[in-house]
């Protein structure tokens, strides 16, 4: 895993000294849960303990990324989700109204505009 994240890096985020590493890479000291759940991070890209269905994701810098594909979203745009999901619901209301308005006006024969009376004069 060390290999995939590199020897400095791993120092500089850790806050170790190399002889620590050196220990824990010879098998003669245990690495502590959260510097290993933090190599995990660095290494795999993924939170531990993350289920089967974020496999194909990663995180790379600050974004979220979707593993051989060209999607990535940021903080700010899955921030941004519920609202576009209410504005899309919003314009499925608008159409219903609208179509609703349609058969009406097919119903009632009524085709002509505001303006007809103006131009027929």
């Amino acid at each position: 895993m060390l290999e995939q994240i590199g020897v400095k890096k791993a120092l500089a985020t850790l806050g170790v000294h190399r002889s620590t590493i050196a220990r824990w890479l010879a098998g003669k000291a245990v690495i502590p849960r959260p510097s290993w759940l933090l190599l995990v991070l660095m290494a795999e890209g993924r939170l531990p303990g993350m289920s089967e269905d974020w496999r194909d994701f990663r995180f790379d810098g600050d974004t979220l990324c979707q593993i051989g594909t060209r999607i990535h979203y940021t903080a700010r745009e899955i921030a941004g989700w519920p609202y576009q999901l209410e504005h899309s619901r919003a314009l499925a209301r608008r159409v219903v109204a609208l179509e609703k308005e349609k058969a009406h006006l097919l119903k009632v024969g009524y085709f002509e505009a505001a303006n007809d009376a103006l131009i027929a004069v």
